[in-house]
């Protein structure tokens, strides 16, 4: 990120910087800033990046994002991307996070009709590879959209993701080991509670057990981490209760956040123009949510077994 000589006063800070020297401004952490969205966005332009977020079921967040493309000196008066005339741009900092060390997945909690109905066709077309063991289309799908690899059927009652569902067939190593290395979660949970390995053990995969197998030396004490994941999905029904939905937001499991060093959750919630970024900072869970729409809605939040501290709203 840029240091704040860049600061503009309608955007915020810019994100990055192209070669020509256009400015893209936007939300540190977002999927649509990743890596590999910044190289299209480089090397193919910004309607080969829009193509991009659509096909990663990121179009719900792109209008609710700052995608704006500062002038250059070659073209003082154009933009290429767009932005809400209403939703400037804040830096959403806690104070003492280092943001840049933190990689953010996304959690996918939407239903059925917060997606464009090509990516719902997408989305069943996985769920009915993956539940019926049709593992090259599965790893074909997953290859070019990774953001699905732990999501679930939508408006699924089992919760089952690739991972739980390789798990029950009994899937081959190699089929396992290609969905942790396109980043499957080991402890995710089904609607039932079961993770991946609970399910292989149940149906007698123990070939599959050293490869589902979790090392939790270094995640927080089970019983302290529920009380926490509990509060953060008070929080986020309490603030999200006046979007009027009519399907449910399938909340995030706080987990995954162990698996690797230095992850963090954006959960993009439909129709709050807006979310709520999730990180564990010294033995406490920090949540940053905000509405693009809304002035002054952004907070950030401590959530510990004891209850939710409020840091900073604005």
């Amino acid at each position: 990120m840029s240091d704040n000589s860049d600061f503009d006063p309608n955007l915020g800070l810019p994100i990055h910087e192209l070669p020509n020297g256009a400015k893209i401004y936007g939300t540190a952490g977002h999927p649509a800033y990743s890596p590999e969205a910044i190289e299209i966005l480089k090397r193919q332009g910004v309607d080969a990046w829009h193509e991009w977020c659509r096909e990663h079921a990121l179009e719900i967040e792109l209008h609710k994002m700052n995608l704006v493309s500062a002038a250059t000196e070659s073209s003082a008066d154009e933009t290429t991307g767009r932005r809400d005339d209403d939703s400037g741009q804040e830096d959403h900092d806690a104070g003492d996070r280092d943001d840049e060390a933190i990689e953010y997945v996304v959690w996918a909690g939407g239903g059925r009709g917060d997606y464009y109905p090509e990516a719902v066709e997408q989305r069943d077309r996985l769920a009915h590879a993956a539940h019926t063991g049709d593992w090259d289309t599965v790893l074909d799908i997953l290859r070019t959209d990774k953001e699905w690899v732990n999501a679930s059927r939508l408006g699924s009652q089992s919760g089952y993701a690739p991972l739980h569902q390789a798990a029950w067939h009994g899937a081959g190593e190699e089929i396992v080991q290609e969905l942790l290395d396109l980043g499957a979660w080991r402890t995710l949970k089904a609607a039932n509670g079961a993770t991946p390995l609970d399910v292989a053990l149940k149906h007698g995969h123990n070939h599959l057990a050293h490869l589902l197998t979790v090392d939790r030396s270094q995640f927080p004490p089970a019983g302290v981490l529920t009380d926490i994941q509990t509060f953060l999905w008070a929080l986020i029904t309490v603030r999200t209760r006046g979007l009027e939905r009519t399907e449910p937001l399938t909340l995030p499991q706080l987990d995954p956040l162990f698996e690797a060093p230095n992850r963090g959750l954006w959960f993009p919630v439909p129709g709050m123009y807006g979310g709520f970024r999730l990180r564990w900072h010294n033995q406490t869970l920090i949540s940053e949510s905000w509405c693009r729409v809304v002035g002054g809605s952004e907070r950030v939040h401590r959530i510990t077994q004891e209850g939710i501290e409020l840091l900073a709203a604005g």
